[in-house]
């Protein structure tokens, strides 16, 4: 079984390559300027461009780190909630389409609506974190991560099962 992909961690690096090539066309554009004849009109298009690179440069690249920041925090939130808390096998109820991301390819920025049963038998439903999946994902099963002393801290984890044959509701509107 394989973890499904994380959003923040599909987008982060996405962004971050963005970034490199601004940084790349802004490296050309400085280079390019160095070795045209210095003239004026040449100098001050290298000059826009070069402004207009670099400002990319740092947005595209803030924005990567913060995805990466953001997966990385989900990331160490579910290794921690692995160590020290209760494990819950949990029913995907819906899978909906996240509307806060775009698509990307094939994939689909969604979460799960997932139930389960706590050590008192009673009922809870828990909302996943976003996750990037294929238009028809046929196979996923979740576990659910729930802090012993709050129940609120929670963590949840997609997984491809080859073996599942589990039916839930997929909602892309």
């Amino acid at each position: 079984m394989t973890t499904a992909r994380s959003t923040f961690y599909v987008y982060g690096k996405i962004f971050l390559i963005v970034g490199a090539s601004f940084l790349v066309a802004d490296t050309f554009c400085f280079i390019l300027s160095l070795t045209l004849e210095s003239s004026e009109s040449s100098s001050h298009v290298s000059s826009v461009l070069s402004t207009i690179f670099g400002t990319h440069f740092i947005v595209w690249s803030v924005l990567g780190l913060y995805f990466y920041f953001r997966f990385k925090l989900e990331r160490d939130k579910l290794k921690r909630l692995k160590c020290e808390s209760f494990q819950y096998e949990a029913k995907i109820e819906k899978i909906q389409q996240n509307f806060n991301f775009v698509r990307v390819g094939s994939y689909r920025s969604v979460y799960a609506k997932c139930s389960y049963q706590n050590s008192d038998g009673k009922k809870c439903l828990v909302k996943s974190n976003s996750f990037l999946l294929e238009n028809f994902p046929s196979s996923y099963c979740a576990t659910v991560y729930v802090n012993r002393d709050d129940p609120s801290d929670y963590s949840v984890e997609l997984l491809t099962d080859k073996n599942s044959d589990t039916q839930f509701d997929i909602d892309y509107t």
